[in-house]
């Protein structure tokens, strides 16, 4: 074990004395969709100011009503991997969609932010190279970092400058940046945003297409990157490692997520984003 119970323990006192220790807040009810009040355990209501609905659509009657109907029909869960029984057909309509959203040849659809970040990095990084994230990127970035086994730098909150100094340093070793579209602590965007946690996606760029269809449109060596790739006709992992335990080894989301995330944006077509 890392500590002993009572090391843990003593541990757990001195972040409670410095009011540190985290809790989690038990809701009873969460707000209507037009509203941000939620109703805590013993009847107190508080306002939200902290959730990551930026677009309010998590209580949107669309959305719930694709879930609960897709539920009833193809049951609550996907039962396995997407590659063992768990990717069904609103899977593929949901996949196509977003590549065709994005502008991308292909999608590859995981349960959550949080593990595609864990399986990109792991699939474009590894041993004996290096990875170079802004000081403020996501947890879920950092932890795909350290999990490639590749070398860990990270460089000055939205320093384009240091970034390239850190990738020079090294000329010999591969290098793979990576850094949140948006930063959501901040609101700041990434000067060269090219990947990043979902929250990007839906709250920049054309129509919410992303951070990265704003680089993309803005900075002429994306722009010709991505005309060559389209050129070539080759996918944008041609040639790395393929994707590795996290994708295959995770739990396939649920299906109804998927008819929810079509309803999501037909509500924000619908909103005139």
């Amino acid at each position: 074990m890392k500590r002993a119970a009572p090391a843990l323990e003593a541990a757990l006192s001195r972040l409670a004395q410095r009011q540190l220790r985290r809790a989690r807040t038990t809701v009873e009810a969460f707000g209507a969709p037009d509203s941000r009040v939620v109703a805590l355990a013993g009847g107190r209501e508080l306002i939200d100011f902290s959730s990551n609905d930026y677009l309010g659509l998590a209580r949107h009657p669309g959305p719930a009503a694709a879930m609960s109907a897709c539920a009833a029909r193809t049951g609550a869960g996907s039962a396995a991997s997407h590659l063992v029984s768990g990717h069904g057909a609103e899977h593929q309509r949901l996949e196509e969609e977003l590549a065709a959203f994005t502008g991308r040849e292909r999608a590859l659809l995981f349960s959550t932010g949080y593990m595609a970040n864990l399986a990109v990095l792991g699939a474009l990084a590894g041993r004996g190279e290096r990875v170079l994230l802004d000081r403020l990127s996501h947890a879920s970035l950092i932890d795909g970092a350290l999990l490639s086994g590749a070398r860990l730098r990270r460089y000055r909150h939205a320093d384009a400058q240091a970034a390239a100094a850190l990738l020079g340093a090294d000329g010999e070793r591969t290098a793979l940046i990576a850094t949140d579209g948006v930063f959501s602590m901040d609101g700041d965007l990434a000067p060269r945003a090219r990947a990043g946690p979902h929250r990007a996606l839906s709250q920049t760029g054309a129509g919410g297409a992303g951070a990265a269809h704003r680089l993309r449109h803005s900075h002429p060596a994306c722009g010709a990157r991505q005309r060559r790739r389209r050129a070539r006709r080759t996918s944008p992992f041609a040639g790395c490692r393929p994707v590795g335990r996290g994708h295959p080894a995770t739990h396939g989301a649920p299906g109804e997520r998927a008819p929810a995330r079509h309803a999501v944006r037909r509500a924000h077509r619908g909103a005139g984003r």
